[in-house]
């Protein structure tokens, strides 16, 4: 086989690969907040807490929430509702806090 026939024979080759690197290359996850986050049941005295939490991704409480920390380095969208984006929410910026009557807040999304 000559060099050029061998090359020709090469290129579908390295197209599908380089076409792999690039697919998977830019495949990448959700961007993590850096810290914690956490929320706290005035009813019970409950405290949960999330690390590093994916930012665009619905977390869900455990139960209701009045208190929350903001400790991470992105802002927190909380809901009222356990459904991200349905009823009222309120903006927590980093390093700051939230502090409602009653165990209104059900969610939390990281912007």
């Amino acid at each position: 086989m000559s060099t050029s026939s061998r090359r020709r024979a090469a290129r579908p080759a390295l197209v599908l690969a380089a076409a792999l690197a690039l697919t998977t290359g830019l495949a990448t996850t959700a961007p993590a907040a850096s810290g914690e986050f956490i929320y706290q049941s005035r009813a019970t005295g409950f405290t949960r807490t999330f690390v590093d939490p994916m930012n665009n991704v619905c977390l869900f409480f455990e139960f209701g929430a009045n208190k929350m920390v903001n400790s991470t380095n992105r802002t927190a969208r909380v809901y009222l509702s356990t459904v991200c984006g349905e009823g009222g929410f309120a903006d927590i910026p980093k390093g700051g806090t939230k502090t409602a009557l009653l165990d209104d807040f059900h969610s939390v999304k990281f912007l």
